[in-house]
């Protein structure tokens, strides 16, 4: 279980601190506090910063800034995974099959065009 904590938070100010020229991430853990702590940081996002965030938040629409998002098609996966299941207990020596079930990108208001940065700085 990862805990969201001031640890975390000075790990990421740490890090956005020391990569400036950065104008885009993609969150994988942590992406709620990654747009917290940037905003903290003076970022105003999406124009200084873009940020995707892997997977979904229920309450997304509620954001201060509503974050652009790869979400796990959690249903089609769960269907196939049955399938799966299903075609191995009806026949066990058949050759094992892997599948890829593909993110939906859901954009919203985390992420834009991307502009080169002006000589100014973010505080």
């Amino acid at each position: 279980m990862l805990i969201y904590n001031n640890t975390n938070k000075d790990k990421i100010r740490d890090f956005l601190s020391n990569h400036r020229d950065i104008t885009a991430l993609f969150v994988i853990n942590n992406g709620l506090t990654v747009m917290e702590v940037a905003l903290e940081m003076g970022y105003t996002i999406p124009q200084d910063l873009s940020i995707i965030m892997f997977d979904d938040y229920e309450f997304s629409h509620l954001l201060k800034v509503p974050p652009t998002c790869m979400r796990q098609q959690e249903k089609l996966l769960g269907q196939e995974a049955v399938k799966l299941i299903i075609s191995t207990v009806e026949n066990p020596l058949q050759k094992r099959q892997q599948i890829f079930v593909p993110p939906k990108l859901i954009i919203r208001n985390s992420t834009a065009l991307y502009k080169a940065k002006t000589s100014q700085q973010v505080n």
